[in-house]
């Protein structure tokens, strides 16, 4: 699995529990995933992202499960707070933005696509697009009969890191949902993780053969955010993949060829996703690779 075009970076998921991250041969398909226990847990942040976040946490004391919650997170316009010390164990998946999930209590809606869905633009195993869950946080409480509960019961029971990553494999076959996006906007997407969002909507008209506004409605119908929120939200994590890759370097370093003008206007950027400059979050960072 290789995320040269989707980073999915959750930088202070990334930056605190890093040394917690699956491997990547272990996890799903375009899917990052951490297993955080209560001794190494901290409140931290979700920034602004086209990704869903969902995290499973739970509490095993004596054989016995409690504090079940699945929170699920759509795609955010802006931070929100994310509480992991309520219990024992996290496990926490960020997942491309071909993945929703829906909250119905119904779960015929969760089954899997069709093989071959119509090319009606419509998700293939419910009616659900990324725009409809749009800065929404959902919670949701297993019962104790529910798939969640049995995927959970099975977690807490095994240590392997391989099996752990099967269970899950699992419980997403049976009811995550996977968008079958219409083609004019996977088009677009395409153009704009080809660019490292380095792309105008102009561009991307021309390209496509569409107006302007006809592009800008489209993606936004869908993704509840336009093409200009989008190439800014990949240049972003463009910029942190390389700053993950070595955060000793200039600011300079981490923005060449990714498509910001200047470095103020990387700075600007950055503070507006992650309320603190690069060089803090660089700190940030070292601190939490010399705990390690």
């Amino acid at each position: 699995m290789h995320y040269i075009n989707n980073n999915l970076i959750q930088p202070y998921l990334e930056a605190l529990y890093g040394r917690n991250k699956y491997p990547e041969h272990l996890c799903p398909e375009h899917m990052k995933i951490y297993d955080i226990n209560a001794c190494q847990a901290t409140d931290i942040k979700i920034i602004a992202s086209p990704y869903p976040v969902l995290v499973i946490s739970y509490s095993l004391r004596n054989n016995i499960l409690n504090k079940l919650k699945f929170t699920y997170t759509g795609s955010l316009s802006k931070s929100i707070p994310l509480r992991l010390n309520d219990s024992d164990c996290c496990f926490i998946a960020v997942l491309d933005d071909n993945m929703t999930f829906s909250d119905t209590e119904d779960d015929s809606s969760l089954n899997m696509p069709e093989k071959n869905p119509p090319h009606s633009g419509r998700a293939a195993c419910c009616d659900i697009y990324p725009a409809m869950l749009r800065d929404r946080v959902i919670q949701k409480i297993p019962s104790g009969d529910s798939q969640e509960a049995l995927f959970i019961r099975k977690l807490a029971a095994e240590s392997s890191l391989d099996r752990r990553a099967g269970y899950f494999n699992d419980y997403l076959y049976k009811s995550r949902c996977i968008l079958r996006c219409p083609q004019n906007i996977k088009n677009l997407k395409t153009m704009i993780l080809r660019s490292k969002g380095n792309i105008s909507v102009s561009e991307m008209a021309s390209y496509a053969g569409f107006s302007e506004r006809s592009v800008n409605r489209s993606f936004t119908k869908y993704y509840g955010f336009g093409p200009k929120d989008y190439c800014k939200y990949i240049r972003f994590q463009c910029a942190l993949n390389e700053i993950f890759k070595n955060p000793m370097r200039q600011n300079s370093e981490f923005i060449q060829n990714i498509g910001y003008s200047d470095q103020a206007h990387f700075q600007r950027e950055f503070k507006s996703f992650m309320d603190m400059t690069p060089k803090q979050f660089t700190r940030l960072i070292n601190e939490a690779n010399t705990k390690s």
